[in-house]
């Protein structure tokens, strides 16, 4: 959330940003535990080539949902 472009070029103003938290009660979470940094991470993917053939995994997993009556804010 901020006036600066984030990593993929889009603004999330915080007006933007309160109209979004409305729809978040009852939205899954998704991530990708890292084990190493035991830390979450973006949404991953593995590629693997093997055998001369590219294969790609999905690395994110479901974690639960915001519960229904949440309540954000900033």
């Amino acid at each position: 959330m901020g006036e600066q472009p984030n990593r993929n070029g889009t603004v999330i103003t915080k007006d933007v940003a309160k109209e979004l938290a409305q729809s978040l009660p009852g939205s899954p979470i998704v991530g990708y535990f890292n084990e190493e940094t035991q830390d979450f991470e973006e949404h991953n993917k593995t590629i693997t080539i093997k055998n001369n053939k590219i294969s790609f995994s999905e690395d994110t997993k479901p974690y639960g949902f915001v519960d229904i009556g949440a309540k954000c804010w900033f």
